[in-house]
């Protein structure tokens, strides 16, 4: 695990190389091809859209946001499409638009006719979840897919950030069904596991007292050998049961790990599942002197 760790502050120090020689460079080097870099985004109309699908009334549901594209530019159109249940490999056109800004409605009918797999509304059961993007096709024939066939954004994490930042919007949508919320299942002991930060361990999460939605997780750097000193790591579950991750210091030195830095801190989004409990959090992880990159943990019961 402090060999991962290693190998990714190694790469911290050449991006810091990087980015210092392309400033001395002055402003000879191209620009980022914003073609390829575009994306249909959504900005969701919070106060007439549903925060989720009720099992027991589909057909009630209804979700208004507002699609554009992140770089103004030519297209012929934008097909919004529909996954269930992180199959990517299966994508369904919602609805075609050929203009933008506009503003457009999805309903639960809307997604019962869309998936073939959908007979009717009572196929949709408690714990599935749809994903919601957009495809563009530009006038030249050049085809930008919103999310790829393994499930991620097919926008460069960077690109990401600047969606919230020009755009106030992001590049899917995910409409839950949830189970009726149950505080109990969301406290407790769980284990935590990223692949891809390469960490897993056991962790402890709380509620508030007074607010069973402000949780905290108590235990991401201690299973790693460090000192968490400035935890825990609060989050917040929402209405739609997504969690922001306020970016929060955990650890003050990465000493035991033989590394230089100060300040470990994690900050991202993700999912609350309430049918099993479990969460999805997709977090940067940072310390005072950069950014080690977005990883994904997933917390399981124990």
């Amino acid at each position: 695990m402090k060999i991962m760790k290693k190998f990714k502050y190694f790469l911290l120090i050449i991006m810091g190389l990087v980015l210092v020689s392309s400033c001395e460079k002055g402003t000879d080097l191209p620009m980022p091809n914003v073609v390829k870099a575009n994306s249909a985004v959504f900005k969701v109309n919070d106060t007439v859209s549903a925060p989720f699908i009720n099992v027991s009334n589909v057909d009630a549901y209804s979700l208004t946001f507002d699609i554009d594209l992140l770089f103004n530019h030519p297209f012929k159109k934008i097909d919004i499409m529909v996954v269930m249940d992180r199959d990517f490999s299966k994508q369904y056109v919602l609805k075609t638009i050929t203009s933008v800004p506009t503003s457009v409605t999805i309903t639960g009918a809307d997604i019962v006719a869309a998936i073939p797999a959908l007979a009717s509304s009572a196929d949709i059961v408690a714990g599935d979840v749809f994903y919601v993007f957009g495809n563009v096709e530009l006038t030249d024939g050049t085809y930008l897919p919103g999310m790829l066939s393994d499930g991620k954004i097919a926008l460069a994490s960077d690109n990401i950030n600047i969606v919230g930042i020009l755009k106030n919007a992001v590049p899917d949508v995910r409409i839950a069904v949830p189970c009726a919320f149950n505080p109990a299942m969301a406290v407790g002991s769980y284990h935590a596991v990223s692949k891809d930060w390469g960490s897993s361990g056991d962790v402890t999460v709380t509620a508030d007292p007074n607010d069973p939605y402000k949780i905290y997780v108590s235990g991401f750097e201690t299973m790693e050998g460090l000192v968490e000193d400035k935890g825990p790591l609060p989050m917040f579950i929402k209405k739609n049961y997504s969690v922001d991750v306020p970016r929060h210091v955990l650890v003050s030195s990465l000493a035991p790990w033989g590394l230089p830095y100060t300040n470990l801190a994690y900050g991202g989004k993700g999912t609350y599942n309430t049918c099993n409990g479990s969460y999805t959090l997709t977090m940067e992880v940072t310390v005072d002197q950069g950014s080690f990159g977005s990883y994904t943990w997933v917390l399981t019961r124990n």
